[in-house]
C-alpha cells in the first residue's frame, strides 16, 4: 500500500535511466490486493501493483 509510489519510481527510474538506450515503455499495469498473515496471526489486505516493461 504505501510503498506504490516506490514502485513507480522504480519502474521510470528503470525505464529512463538504466534502460534508455532500450527503448523501453510501460507494458501494462495491474492493481490488486493480497491477504496475508501478519505477526500478530491477523489476516489483513495489502494493495498491490505490478508494473511490466517491455522494449520496443
Amino acid at each position: 500500500g504505501k510503498f506504490i509510489s516506490k514502485g513507480v519510481d522504480v519502474a521510470e527510474v528503470s525505464r529512463r535511466k538504466f534502460l534508455e538506450d532500450k527503448n523501453v515503455s510501460v507494458k501494462n499495469v495491474s492493481i490488486g490486493s493480497e491477504e496475508f498473515e501478519n505477526k500478530e496471526g491477523k489476516l489483513v489486505n495489502v494493495s498491490v501493483l505490478e508494473i511490466v516493461l517491455k522494449s520496443n
